[in-house]
């Protein structure tokens, strides 16, 4: 439903438009990526959409995108966030919207938005920069709840156990005057 469609008199009542700002890089600090959507169906809008889904990969890979369902707050807004997401990766994202009736929408219309994710430090699950004692306490806190999060797998096995704790405690004491 471009501007030039509608001057010319070709007009979609049905069309459904999605508003993202795009993540940027360079304003990404923390661990936790969120997203906000803004999804307005003009020919259906008392009735709510069947679903709003970020679909992301990493740009390394080649394979499916994985989908994460965003989440309706109020009005035509949907939030969610990102899952952990490795360090000094590029992510692929695109956002894709579909209503009761099977009409979709995406953002970017084709394609995909781009972003790095921020730069850390193996180990340093604060983000404060350093690798101390409290990055062990965040590690073994992550441990007895079944978290995984690439910057706590030290020796990058796929798991965050007991064995990641050592090497970090051996980090620790080897950096000791």
């Amino acid at each position: 439903d471009a501007l030039h469609c509608r001057t010319m008199g070709v007009f979609d009542p049905n069309m459904m438009h999605i508003s993202h700002k795009s993540i940027r890089s360079e304003e990404l600090s923390n661990i936790d990526i969120n997203i906000e959507v803004e999804v307005l169906d003009y020919g259906n809008p008392n009735i709510s959409l069947e679903s709003v889904i970020l679909n992301w990969k990493y740009s390394a890979e080649d394979g499916p995108f994985g989908e994460l369902p965003l989440v309706h707050q109020s009005n035509n807004i949907f939030t969610g966030i990102f899952p952990t997401l490795n360090a000094n990766s590029e992510i692929e994202y695109f956002i894709s919207a579909t209503n009761i009736f099977g009409n979709s929408a995406f953002h970017p219309n084709a394609g995909y938005h781009i972003f790095q994710t921020p730069n850390s430090i193996l180990g340093d699950l604060n983000g404060d920069g350093i690798l101390n004692v409290l990055d062990i306490v965040i590690m073994i806190n992550m441990i007895l709840s079944s978290e995984y999060n690439s910057i706590a797998d030290i020796n990058e096995d796929g798991y965050v156990n007991i064995l990641d704790v050592v090497i970090m405690a051996n980090i620790l004491i080897d950096g000791l005057p």
